[in-house]
């Protein structure tokens, strides 16, 4: 039998899904069988508030087949029941179970905080640092918050306590680090991240504005990039006949952001400026119901291609934060 309390000690449980996954609840206890090897082993996986464990029966005696568990148990046979044994449970954690590290009351707080504010996830990127994950902004794919477990001792602290960090972008050169709130970004450009103890040595309404402001600082202008394509859809006539629209877009927008509409051949210029009235996360879609105003219209000759690769833009294949060089150019124009 093996004890499985320490492979899903940093992880949250999804009960749903174990249904969905083929376990059957029984009171307070989920149980899952099936069968491995061409129907020779069954593997049994139970999980229950009291103890979580999983084992392999051997069919045909009825008998638990401990080699698998006995690391000195070598050969062709033991080895391909095991493998196959190993990727059952693999699949098991990948589908019903999620990503538990943070587990401090300011820490659960923050995930919540940015969840439903900017409708953005954790992200575990490094197999190698499973107590590290980052937010990024789903419209420039930059990072503006991390999350990690540490020593005090690596933010210059004489201690060897564990706690719970929160890295964010701060105004370059701000100068804001007293070193017992604030901290220069812990493994990050000390100049323009900081670095939180989410130990309650900062209120959790401080933090929550800190990440707005990093959130602010990465996004940039607050000025985004749409690209479209009117062989594909009639924009010209649906941007001339609607005063305020609405599209889904997996953007970070926020309201009262400017969006500005590019035309594809073969006009192949900014054509439109919108300002976002709304920007609400849509669960079905995964993206955000974004509705703005038309506030601005363009003749092609004001921002063509052209013109506009020469402040900066670098792609019109997809949609993403307009770039500060443009941005301040065409708040000049």
């Amino acid at each position: 039998m093996r004890n499985l309390e320490d492979i899903l000690e940093n992880k949250k449980i999804d009960y749903q899904k174990l249904e969905e996954f083929g376990f059957q609840k029984n009171k307070n206890e989920y149980v899952f069988k099936d069968e491995i090897c061409e129907g020779q082993f069954e593997v049994v996986i139970s999980i229950s508030e009291k103890k979580k464990f999983s084992k392999v029966i051997d069919l045909m005696n009825e008998d638990e087949y401990m080699l698998v568990d006995v690391q000195d148990s070598v050969g062709e046979f033991v080895g391909k029941v095991r493998e196959e044994y190993e990727l059952l449970l693999q699949d098991f954690i990948n589908y019903c179970t999620a990503p538990n590290v943070f587990k401090s009351k300011q820490a659960q707080e923050v995930i919540k905080y940015v969840k439903e504010k900017y409708n953005d996830d954790l992200e575990f990127l490094w197999n190698k640092l499973p107590e590290a994950a980052i937010w990024r902004n789903q419209g420039n794919q930059k990072w503006y918050g991390i999350l990690m477990k540490i020593s005090e001792k690596k933010l210059g602290i004489e201690s060897d306590k564990i706690v719970e960090i929160i890295d964010l972008r701060c105004v370059k050169d701000s100068n804001i680090f007293d070193n017992e709130k604030i901290f220069p970004g812990y493994h990050m450009n000390k100049q323009s991240w900081i670095t939180i103890k989410l130990d309650g040595s900062m209120t959790t309404k401080e933090i929550f504005e800190y990440i707005d402001m990093s959130y602010h600082i990465n996004k940039g202008s607050g000025a985004w990039f749409l690209p479209t394509n009117p062989r594909m859809f009639d924009i010209i006539y649906y941007m001339n006949h609607h005063k305020i629209v609405t599209w889904d877009k997996a953007l970070g927008v926020l309201p009262n952001d400017f969006i500005y509409i590019y035309v594809g051949a073969p006009y192949s210029a900014i054509l439109y400026k919108c300002k976002v009235i709304k920007a609400e996360p849509n669960p079905a879609t995964k993206k955000k119901d974004i509705t703005m105003e038309v506030i601005e219209k363009y003749d092609k000759e004001k921002y063509p291609m052209k013109l506009l690769k020469e402040h900066g833009l670098k792609t019109v294949r997809w949609a993403h934060s307009l770039p500060d060089e443009l941005y301040d150019f065409m708040s000049r124009k």
